[in-house]
């Protein structure tokens, strides 16, 4: 029996739980948000569960630890097993003993406005103090990296379509191609300049289903027939950045689909028409694709 007590610290960031997850556990956005703890703070070791893991200070005292339990994007379990202390493990002491196992858990759930992340961590009554103050300002940092990094501002999708990169990169490459299948159902477009190469313009006009017409501007910053084209969308309000890839698997092609935008912000007021555009977007690719796929 230890004489641990149970302590939590809740925050609500406006990112998916697939970015907080992953910049929590990443090792050197690890150190950054870990600053409030110790400077210079970092772990080794591996988050699988079961697998040992040692959480470091640059003065080479620690913690010895295990993950207990490890579910992708919902739960992480720590179990702290010991103290290192000028390098040497102890994990047998009477004074580790009164304290371990202390378990460190993070619970992710997505909410409307990205995620709550729950923090519950075992202490004692002499290290109560200092956890209290150090994890509302360490949630705080993870909070800035995870509302600040690019995954919270983007729209990711992918497709697996059958035919080669080269085959499905013409596609994209031919602009009486890509106006057949641009855009999300029932849209359309009319090109007036398309100079696909790096620094070149692409000007079209998209035709709605109710006879609307939107101007879009861009231009390619980057191509690299067959494998990458990443394109920027010229707006005061709708700026984003599009990378699409290429990517061989097999006699297959795994299309990824990244559109990332200025803020999280406006990312999750557009998010209801954009993804499923998106989605919509790639089965028209897939559609125009195995057209002309040789049989």
């Amino acid at each position: 029996m230890t004489d641990n007590k149970r302590i939590q610290f809740v925050i609500d960031i406006a990112a998916p739980v697939p970015v907080v997850f992953g910049t929590m556990l990443d090792p050197q956005a690890y150190r950054d948000w870990t600053t409030a703890f110790a400077e210079g703070s970092y772990y080794t070791g591996s988050w699988q569960q079961g697998q040992p893991i040692r959480f470091m200070a640059p003065t080479g005292d620690g913690m010895v630890s295990e993950i207990a339990e490890h579910r992708i994007d919902e739960f992480t379990s720590i179990r702290h097993l010991g103290t290192i202390v000028d390098g040497v493990e102890d994990t047998t002491s009477e004074s580790v003993r009164a304290w371990a196992p202390a378990y460190e858990n993070y619970t992710f759930t997505a909410t409307a406005h990205g995620t709550r992340l729950v923090v519950d961590q075992d202490v004692t009554e002499a290290f109560e103090p200092y956890v209290a103050q150090a994890w509302p300002k360490a949630l705080q940092r993870l909070k800035v990296l995870c509302e600040t990094a690019p995954a919270a501002r983007s729209f990711i999708h992918s497709r697996l379509i059958d035919a080669t990169p080269a085959q499905v990169f013409d596609a994209f490459s031919h602009p009486e191609r890509l106006a057949r299948w641009w855009g999300p159902d029932g849209f359309s477009s009319t090109f007036e300049r398309f100079d696909l190469r790096a620094g070149g313009a692409w000007q079209f006009v998209m035709h709605g289903p109710d006879g609307a017409r939107y101007l879009n501007t861009n231009v390619f910053t980057r191509v690299e027939p067959p494998d990458r084209v990443e394109i920027e969308h010229l707006s005061e309000d709708h700026h984003f950045i599009l990378e699409i890839t290429f990517s061989g698997q097999g006699n297959q092609t795994l299309v990824g689909w990244r559109q990332t935008f200025d803020s999280v912000a406006h990312r999750q007021l557009i998010a209801p028409w954009v993804e499923p555009a998106n989605e919509q977007n790639l089965d028209r690719l897939q559609r125009e694709v195995a057209r002309f796929k040789p049989t």
